[in-house]
């Protein structure tokens, strides 16, 4: 559980490019950064920048 409440900036092969995970012993929330996508009528589409969530958890 330690090392699962202290990671920082890990990325993963299933997140989109730029998304990184972030942990700590106050805050477990992995999923703290989304970017929006929209489909074009045959794909998604990324659009935007990273948006992040700052606050508490909870």
């Amino acid at each position: 559980m330690k090392q699962a409440a202290s990671s920082k900036d890990v990325t993963s092969d299933i997140a989109l490019p730029g998304i990184k995970a972030n942990t700590s012993a106050t805050d477990d929330r992995v999923n703290k950064q989304l970017q929006m996508m929209m489909f074009n009528g045959e794909r998604w589409e990324l659009f935007g920048p990273i948006l992040e969530d700052g606050g508490p958890a909870g």
